[in-house]
């Protein structure tokens, strides 16, 4: 009798504790296994959209074109899910500004080279989605070509641009390769051609997209 009333008893408190277990409250939380890697340094190519604004006092003309190019870059994991990083970036891109006279001739401004510096802060969304924000340094290469009536170029110079770029984006992360997205703003001021101001101010908006490998 005693040995029946010890089985019960057992019984009992297993069914208990298998009640405590099963209740949502009590219940663990699945662990997510975010696929966030040591330090890394990666390298790409890089494509996209690139919008080039440029202003005076009275005008603003906006022109758009193809941006192109490759970053290589390193970061590191400072946390479960967040990362710090820094890269650099050389671009290149077929926006350019054209003003024309008729009878008269006609005045191109293009941009040339770009090269950014910056950091990099990411966090994980998600198991293998990283989003991050960036800022930095910008110097592009900003160019003056003037042409007569008959369309020969009777004017090129160049003068070298200093801006700030912020940007924001997402990499999902397959293994050793990123898949990106990311847009960004550039803001370089005015453009001056061999010491003499030109009156015109530089904004740039691009989309760019990117396969980044992981060493």
């Amino acid at each position: 009798m005693t040995s029946l009333l010890a089985a019960r008893r057992v019984l009992a408190a297993t069914a208990a504790l298998s009640a405590i277990a099963a209740s949502p409250a009590m219940a663990a939380s699945p662990r997510i296994d975010y696929q966030n890697p040591e330090m890394e340094v990666y390298a790409g190519p890089i494509v996209g959209y690139d919008s080039v604004i440029g202003s005076d006092s009275t005008t603003t003309i906006g022109r758009s074109g193809v941006t192109y190019g490759g970053v290589v870059g390193v970061d590191t994991r400072t946390g479960e899910r967040s990362r710090l990083g820094f890269e650099v970036e050389v671009m290149g891109s077929t926006a350019a500004l054209r003003e024309a006279a008729t009878g008269v001739g006609s005045l191109k401004v293009g941009v040339g080279r770009d090269i950014f510096i910056g950091a990099k802060f990411g966090y994980m969304v998600a198991p293998r989605l990283l989003t991050y924000a960036k800022a930095g340094y910008s110097n592009a290469l900003g160019t003056l070509d003037v042409a007569d009536a008959t369309g020969a170029n009777i004017y090129h110079g160049s003068q070298t641009m200093d801006g700030v770029r912020v940007g924001a984006g997402a990499e999902y992360m397959l293994n050793k390769v990123r898949m990106r997205l990311e847009y960004r703003y550039t803001n370089y001021g005015e453009l001056s051609i061999n010491g003499t101001k030109t009156g015109v101010s530089f904004d740039r908006h691009q989309v760019v997209a990117g396969m980044i490998y992981g060493f």
